[in-house]
């Protein structure tokens, strides 16, 4: 990877994301993992960095990598449904033999949790792409894992056993009834990826594998759905929206007042003048979802 410590071309790394929506591009690469991490803050919240604007149109996030740590960034602030977010931590399957030499006692499979970024690079790894990857070793068949990174970069089954030895392991724990999926509030609707009924966790390789740590993207999505319908000044916003009808929240404050939404109204009104007009209609629709929770207690 080539050193890039000096080089800080943020307006650049906003066009390449602007062109690309959901899509992580690599931006800057710092000396450090913790400078790389205060950009991404910085990122997020536009805090003095104008290419960012309007808040909360990209995300982004710090990861170690070759050259020390590096910035990657993503437009969400776009039209469509936001892009799935990136797990904490990915859990794979993974080949390690149980002895070597005079002492070769065969090929065993071990679960072992590793970082969702690349250790070259830092992009985001392949866990949207794991798959079950059966093997025949001294005549058993066994099954690990593969995936495909995004970045081009392989990762090696030893390379992964000694990262996974070098890490944390998962947040919350390894077993369903611990698993830090139950967390996440997609799991109050069903999943039209796997077919599981609302409150289980997805499963993966055609129901042979709990998804301990994420849901599937279709459920995140319903999820978000469901979450605007029962805001209706919020649904009528977003189906405008969708149409390509509004894209500024000025527009979209305009547009409720007319379907009698009056306080939603002057609520957007004052929100678009306290950014100083930086926020546009989808951003609306999320201000509105997350008002009505608060007022609610939480989340519907």
């Amino acid at each position: 990877m080539k050193n890039r410590h000096t080089v800080t071309d943020h307006p650049g790394t906003s066009r390449t994301a602007l062109q690309r929506p959901g899509t992580w591009v690599l931006g800057p690469v710092y000396p450090t993992l913790a400078s790389a991490e205060a950009a991404a803050r910085c990122v997020v919240e536009a805090r003095g960095l104008a290419a960012y604007l309007p808040a909360g149109s990209f995300e982004a996030y710090g990861a170690r990598c070759e050259d020390g740590g590096a910035l990657w960034v993503r437009y969400v602030g776009g039209e469509g449904p936001l892009p799935e977010p990136m797990p904490q931590r990915m859990t794979v399957r993974v080949p390690r033999l149980l002895g070597d030499g005079a002492g070769y006692e065969g090929t065993g499979i071990v679960t072992v949790s590793i970082r969702p970024t690349c250790p070259v690079c830092g992009g985001p790894r392949g866990w949207d792409t794991v798959q079950a990857d059966p093997f025949v070793r001294d005549g058993a068949t066994l099954v690990r894992d593969k995936w495909s990174n995004p970045c081009g970069h392989t990762d090696m089954y030893e390379a992964v056993l000694d990262e996974a030895r070098r890490t944390p392991p998962a947040p919350g724990g390894t077993t369903p009834e611990d698993a830090p999926a139950l967390k996440l509030p997609a799991l109050r609707v069903p999943c039209a990826k796997c077919g599981v009924r609302s409150g289980e966790l997805c499963t993966s390789h055609n129901g042979a594998r709990l998804r301990l740590l994420d849901v599937h993207r279709a459920r995140t999505e319903a999820w978000h759905t469901a979450r605007v319908r029962a805001v209706p000044a919020a649904a009528v916003i977003l189906d405008a929206a969708t149409r390509r009808l509004i894209t500024h929240a000025r527009q979209a404050a305009d547009l409720i007042a007319g379907h009698g939404f009056a306080d939603e109204a002057e609520f957007l009104a004052h929100e678009v003048r306290r950014q100083s007009g930086h926020l546009s209609a989808k951003q609306a629709v999320l201000l509105l979802v997350e008002r009505a929770e608060a007022a609610r207690g939480g989340e519907a």
